[in-house]
């Protein structure tokens, strides 16, 4: 009965956390007729309880599995008696950050329950409970919705002590109903962090966590007082309207856990990471009071799906290690509610607008979709890994010049030969000489000309023993069509003498796949559109701008491969004629773009010549690309009214200067690493580039070059993991970009 008892009672002991964690910004209205708040302060004081909220969640998360769930909450809601009672009586400023600091102890109880449920449930219904468990976020909606009313009539003061005896009457619950008997677990905290700290999937978790309900908790603090002051609502219909979006947001969460336990996660957080994206877009346009309501209701959609989501994926990678990774994904989803009203209150000091902060938004939103993608096909090499490290064939993997790069332990098992004995070596050193050179002639020949062949060889092992295999050999080959690796996988059969085999079939996803182009895409044409002026036709010419970068990645392929035509025609003419149908709108109420399509066409014209003789990695043409994609962004300054004027230069020069850095880097690190000139070219590069700006008197867009040239001075010329050359793209990418816009809007 008591076991039965702990999700609806945890769930209330959440609600009642998050009840007290948000008094101050529910009330703050109230407050300020009666103690002054300076206006630069206010973004700090409803973020202040955040701040504790999130980082008590770590240890709280670790007690609740040393001391159980029952005694963690009792604590904490005797704790909270102290600050409410001093919020209470607060008569200054200074009074009002104290009591909030210790607020934040009912934020921190959230990882008690996701730490403590899991033992009560099984695994597959594990996105269900902590959904549903999640709904306690109600707790805001409750006190954003009911403070004020009560307020109206009893005033602020007397309205926060209501909170003390709901305080008493949960430590009395909790004390009857809570669970003396939960499972305990006391491994050391540190033991535990070094347990999981290391692991990419935690830091991914915790940035995605960052934002779905870093968004929740900002939009909550940020929404009364902006609805208030920017759209001059009155306080409680602007109370009544933050309680609508908390209440979507908290009732969307288990959706998202049960959503999530029925179909794959990752592919639904990509759904919900491209809404955020376009609903931050939408909010960047500073739209009417209905716009921002459509804006703001999507933006609750997908921080409440994505919050049931994520604590599915939680356990599901970490199912021993929960409680810690629990603590550490909801302490920085906490932190993800302090940082942005502050930022937003810094840009709105700066440049008088909140759009680049919703614009910043819409970035770290689309580059946590690119890292679900990068997340989804990571698991799928997983377990192509754990495939090749456990499948009975033998499986021999050589590059191209036929030196073996990686065998299987079936390989060890069937040959005799060690992973470190043959690497590097030919695989000739298992011929048994029974094959004549005519055989190996024509069996090398069908591969080069089909791309595989399959047959019965003799081999000989190590201990000399010969044995006759089924071999099925593969060339692999990679977007240029050049073979890159050979695949043989065999068998013995020997006394069976059985024809079989396998056929290995791969699926082609037609998405573009370097992290270059799509912040090439997507940062010139944003730039290009904030040094102008956002308009509503940015969005539908953006769309289209996309559609035709993921045309050209099909119909490029059509041109450099013979095999699957057909499909990568389709491909392309379906993204192209959705493009059209964005564009085709745009250009009729704004016809001088036109004027843009023969540069766009020249340098298309220049890649497909370099495709076509298979050079696509030359510097002329990735200097090409890179003036085609900065187009982009003169074309969303002209349309925001800008003209061919100094605007336009600057937008295309400091892009431009700013890509090609990128492209020398990355050829330091990759293609052109042991070219010794290009290493020294990226570092000089960035190093000369600080100083463009200033010859055009701007000397502040030279902080946008800043991480570009500490990028290049520690690792031009290194050794690194595509993953880790991804990253710094993108980091790079949305750096360059918040600070090139607040520049350029600041102007």
């Amino acid at each position: 009965m008591i076991n039965k008892l702990q999700l609806p009672l945890q769930t209330m002991n959440l609600v009642l956390g998050f009840m007290v964690w948000v008094i101050i910004s529910a009330l703050l209205p109230f407050i300020q007729e009666d103690i002054a708040i300076p206006a630069d302060r206010v973004a700090i004081l409803t973020a202040i309880p955040v701040v504790l909220g999130s980082v008590l969640r770590i240890p709280l998360g670790y007690y609740a599995n040393v001391v159980g769930a029952r005694m963690v909450f009792i604590t904490s809601f005797i704790l909270l008696l102290f600050p409410v009672y001093f919020i209470s009586i607060a008569t200054s400023f200074t009074h009002l950050v104290v009591g909030g600091l210790f607020l934040g102890i009912g934020g921190a109880v959230f990882s008690v329950g996701v730490t403590s449920l899991p033992k009560y449930h099984p695994k597959e219904k594990l996105g269900l409970v902590n959904g549903i468990y999640g709904m306690g976020n109600l707790g805001t909606a409750i006190t954003t919705f009911a403070a004020p009313v009560i307020a109206t009539q009893i005033g602020w003061s007397a309205t926060v002590q209501l909170y003390l005896i709901l305080l008493l009457v949960f430590v009395a619950l909790n004390a009857v109903f809570g669970d003396r008997k939960e499972t305990k677990v006391k491994t050391p905290i540190m033991e535990q962090v070094k347990g999981v700290y290391k692991n990419d999937k935690l830091w991914y978790f915790s940035l995605f966590y960052f934002i779905t309900f870093g968004s929740f908790v900002a939009f909550t603090v940020y929404l009364p007082n902006f609805l208030v002051s920017h759209f001059e609502l009155p306080k409680v219909d602007a109370g009544l309207r933050t309680a609508g979006f908390i209440l979507i947001a908290t009732f969307l969460r288990p959706v998202g856990g049960w959503l999530a336990d029925k179909f794959k996660p990752l592919f639904l957080l990509m759904g919900v990471f491209i809404g955020m994206t376009l609903a931050a877009v939408v909010l960047a346009f500073s739209p009417s009071l209905a716009l921002y309501t459509v804006g703001c209701l999507t933006i609750a959609v997908c921080a409440g799906l994505g919050n049931g989501i994520i604590f599915k994926l939680v356990p599901f990678y970490f199912n021993k290690q929960a409680g810690i990774v629990n603590g550490i994904v909801s302490m920085m989803g906490g932190l993800g509610g302090f940082f942005p009203p502050l930022m937003l209150s810094f840009i709105h000091s700066v440049t008088g607008q909140y759009s680049i902060g919703f614009m910043a938004l819409s970035q770290v939103a689309l580059a946590s979709f690119v890292l679900v993608v990068w997340m989804y096909y990571q698991d799928k090499l997983t377990v192509a890994s754990q495939v090749f490290n456990s499948t009975g064939q033998g499986i021999l993997v050589t590059d191209a010049k036929k030196r073996i790069h990686a065998v299987n332990p079936a390989f060890t098992r069937l040959t005799g030969y060690e992973e470190e004995e043959v690497l590097g070596r030919n695989p000739n050193l298992l011929k048994s000489g029974r094959q004549s050179s005519a055989f190996y002639q024509i069996m090398w020949t069908e591969i080069m000309e089909k791309g595989s062949w399959q047959g019965e060889i003799w081999n000989r092992r190590k201990n000399g023993e010969e044995y006759l295999e089924l071999l099925t050999i593969n060339a692999v080959k990679d977007e240029t069509g050049d073979i890159v690796h050979y695949v043989g996988t065999f068998s013995d059969i020997t006394g069976r003498l059985k024809k079989g085999g396998e056929e290995m079939k791969k699926t082609k996803v037609v998405l573009p796949r370097e992290h270059g182009g799509w912040a090439m895409i997507s940062v010139p044409y944003i730039i290009g559109m904030m040094a102008a002026q956002p308009v509503l036709l940015h969005l539908p010419l953006f769309l289209a701008w996309l559609l035709l970068y993921l045309a050209s990645y099909p119909l490029l392929q059509a041109l450099r491969r013979g095999s699957k035509k057909r499909s990568w025609l389709k491909w392309g003419f379906g993204y192209a004629a959705s493009a059209a149908a964005f564009l085709i709108p745009v250009v009729l109420l704004e016809p001088l773009l036109l004027g843009f399509a023969p540069v766009l066409l020249a340098f298309m014209m220049v890649h497909i010549w370099h495709v076509r003789r298979k050079a696509e990695r030359a510097l002329f043409n990735d200097i090409c690309a890179i003036l085609l994609f900065c187009t982009g962004g003169a074309a969303a300054y002209f349309l925001g009214g800008g003209r061919f004027d100094n605007g336009l230069t600057a937008v295309v020069l400091f892009n431009f200067l700013y890509f090609t850095g990128t492209v020398f880097f990355v050829k330091s690190v990759f293609r052109e690493r042991k070219n010794r000139p290009y290493t020294y070219y990226s570092k000089i590069y960035h190093v000369v580039i600080l100083a463009v700006p200033l010859l055009f008197g701007n000397p502040w867009l030279s902080l946008a070059y800043l991480f570009p040239l500490l990028r290049a001075l520690k690792f031009s010329g290194t050794t690194m993991k595509p993953m880790k050359v991804g990253i710094l793209e993108i980091v790079g990418a949305v750096q360059f970009l918040i600070v090139a816009v607040v520049i350029f809007l600041s102007v």
